[in-house]
């Protein structure tokens, strides 16, 4: 197996990067990706009113 460099790494690392793909402005990446009917999907599964923090305490 060939040895990768450092600039191997940064250049595929760059190749394969996902920022901009919704555009310079975008704020939310990849939730672009959920549509209505995905929203609906999933309101569909809820069965108790449970709610849980996400966030980190600094």
């Amino acid at each position: 197996m060939a040895k990768l460099t450092r600039e191997d790494i940064y250049k595929t690392a760059k190749e394969l990067s996902n920022w901009g793909r919704w555009g310079d402005d975008d704020q939310i990446g990849t939730l672009n990706n959920i549509s209505p009917e995905d929203i609906v999907a999933a309101a569909g599964l809820v069965k108790r009113g449970k709610v849980f923090a996400l966030g980190l305490d600094l």
